[in-house]
């Protein structure tokens, strides 16, 4: 399965049982939102902090070694 479907199918799920724990316990408080919301946003940060950097291309990689100093003075 690609990653971004996974990524995709995850979300999903998350919202769904979001959705019915939010159904099921008719939360009538500020506070019942305030935790739920909470947890809603505990997995996309876990997401986000977990995404893998890209790896440089190698125009990037030629740009930030002509821009690093050699060492060599004139």
């Amino acid at each position: 399965m690609d990653r971004n479907h996974t990524k995709t199918a995850i979300v999903a799920g998350w919202i769904l049982g979001l959705g019915t724990i939010a159904g099921a316990t008719t939360l009538a408080s500020s506070g019942g939102w305030t935790l739920l919301l909470a947890w809603g946003l505990l997995l996309p940060l876990l997401l986000i902090g977990l995404r893998k950097q890209q790896e440089p291309t190698l125009s990037e990689i030629i740009r930030e070694a002509l821009r690093q100093p050699t060492g060599r003075r004139l």
